[in-house]
């Protein structure tokens, strides 16, 4: 019995000798490892380009230096909340196990920042060639103006996508019941209205079948609502693509006239914040000093003045309110009450929706380049082709009275988080490599199509342009400029001319202000515009019961 006592005795010491040095050895190369937090799954094309652009430097790192640290990727499959709340709690207790990199939204550079432990990248993006706008957002993060806290990495903005049969069946029907009932009253602007006649003849020139699957959906019936369109003015104009008012007024027309049935979307927005926020933008004419959310002298968010009724703040988040309750109410705006950012569902693939507003980056699911999946994630074919679709900016103006035109910018942004010399130097190594424009490379070997576009991009870039991004420098948007116009994402190419309005001052680049409250706020606006549309009575969702929501979740 002691000698079996014995040899187990030794077994175990000669287990832990062995299983030591094991241990140690994977905590060593875990210590040597370089990791970059992302929001995406594994599976995600944004994962998969990102990861071909970090082996690729990784192993031309390791030709220069057998000793480098690698950068290895951490993948998330959860929302962008979870990454940000597990960020938070990783700062506060000082967590040694924090990425080096995380990409998300400017709010993170905010929030690092205010550890001090955000890297700053101004020496390795000298000569990126990224434009000024793209980074003033790192003036509100940092009180040194020059400090380069958060980088842009892929750069989309919204878009609003006319599904020309729909928009067309509902003028033409209208056209031919004005015509015989109505014969004094104008539907279409006699000067400006060339896309909207244009459309009308889409339609009228489409197959029988086509035609009689819309008609089957919508099933409009104007002799019901006689006296409605009794009432109404029309004039439509081609406005009601540059204009908020105007898109606002035919969709409520729409509504009002054709009492849409439950699946019916005549204006679906993709994303309610932000098209809470863009109203609210240009209600200030595209001035951040009255924007809704403003900053103080200390580079924090004054939430005080929104519920103030006598200041901007307050007039403006009233009126963009009541302006998008009103919409919801009338049925003329669907938003998604339950979407999850996993469900990249398209509607316009469909015959149920007229209007879209929703970001760029979703322009090759509409076309059909993707597959398309419904709200229960199941695949389905696009009933519908490219020439069935009209691509615009997101209205850019509030109405005519506005004298500048705005812009959303949204995307993905890299941020870097301090740890000790070494792996602060390999970060910023990285980031050169990524941004420089003397690292341009020739990717057309990653591709399985001849693409010249792919020629002479840096890693940045090429990151932007496979994901269906925009990348903010001069070379990205002179050779995206050049794509034949067969392959081209026209709605990039609307994004890129907004773009070139800035440095002529035609244009303002809305970038949403941030600080360590603003991403609860913008899911508060968010979560509270899902409960109208959830609601059934207009009388409880005044703008009383919305700002005091706000204000009792602060």
């Amino acid at each position: 019995m002691k000698l079996k006592r014995k040899y187990l005795f030794l077994s175990s010491a000669i287990l832990s000798t062995i299983a030591v040095p094991l241990i140690s050895s994977s905590c060593e190369r875990e210590e040597k490892l370089v990791e970059f937090a992302i929001p995406f799954s594994i599976k995600d094309k944004r994962s998969q380009t990102l990861k071909t652009l970090i082996n690729r430097y990784n192993r031309e790192s390791l030709l220069k230096n057998e000793n480098h640290r690698s950068i290895s990727l951490i993948y998330s499959s959860t929302s962008r909340e979870t990454l940000y709340y597990k960020l938070s709690l990783q700062l506060k207790i000082d967590d040694p196990s924090i990425p080096s990199l995380i990409m998300y939204y400017p709010s993170a550079a905010w929030l690092i920042n205010s550890y001090n432990k955000a890297i700053d990248f101004s020496n390795e993006i000298k000569n990126s060639g990224i434009i000024n706008q793209y980074l003033e957002i790192n003036n509100k993060i940092s009180l040194n103006h020059s400090n380069k806290f958060v980088l842009p990495l892929g750069n989309s903005t919204d878009m609003l996508v006319i599904n020309k049969l729909n928009l067309g069946y509902f003028l033409s029907e209208l056209k031919s019941f004005l015509s015989n009932n109505f014969p004094d009253k104008k539907l279409l602007d006699d000067n400006n209205s060339s896309i909207l006649n244009s459309v009308v003849e889409h339609y009228e020139q489409s197959s029988p079948t086509i035609k009689e699957q819309i008609r089957s959906f919508w099933g409009i019936n104007f002799q019901d609502n006689l006296e409605k369109i009794k009432n109404k003015n029309f004039n439509y104009s081609d406005n009601i693509f540059k204009f908020n008012d105007d898109l606002f007024q035919i969709s409520n027309d729409i509504a009002d006239i054709i009492e849409p049935n439950l699946n019916a979307r005549i204006l679906y927005s993709r994303h309610i914040t932000n098209l809470f926020y863009n109203l609210s933008f240009n209600n200030g004419n595209g001035n951040y000093d009255d924007f809704i959310l403003k900053y103080n002298q200390n580079n924090l968010i004054d939430y005080d003045s929104i519920y103030d009724p006598n200041t901007k703040q307050h007039q403006s988040l009233r009126k963009t309110y009541e302006s998008l309750n009103n919409l919801i109410n009338k049925k003329a705006l669907y938003i998604d009450k339950n979407q999850t950012d996993s469900q990249r569902f398209i509607p316009p693939a469909s015959y149920d929706t007229i209007f879209t507003l929703t970001t760029n980056n979703a322009y090759n699911w509409i076309i059909g380049d993707n597959a398309i999946y419904d709200a229960n994630g199941a695949e389905r074919e696009s009933l519908l082709k490219k020439e069935d679709f009209l691509f615009f900016q997101a209205p850019t103006k509030n109405n005519a009275t506005q004298t500048i035109e705005t812009f959303i910018n949204q995307g993905v942004n890299i941020v870097g988080i301090k740890h000790d010399n070494e792996k602060d130097k390999v970060v910023k190594d990285f980031i050169e490599w990524m941004y420089d424009q003397n690292n341009k490379i020739d990717w057309r070997d990653t591709a399985t199509i001849n693409d010249e576009m792919l020629s002479s991009l840096t890693p940045s870039e090429y990151y932007a342009y496979v994901n269906n991004y925009i990348f903010p420098s001069s070379n990205f948007i002179e050779n995206y400029k050049n794509i034949n116009e067969s392959k081209i994402n026209l709605s990039n190419l609307n994004y890129i001319h907004m773009i070139e309005k800035l440095s002529s001052n035609e244009s303002v680049l809305f970038e949403e202000p941030v600080d360590h409250l603003s991403d609860a706020f913008r899911n508060k606006i968010k979560y509270t515009m899902n409960s109208v549309a959830l609601k059934n009575n207009f009388d409880e969702t005044t703008f009383e019961w919305f700002i005091d929501i706000l204000r009792t979740t602060s």
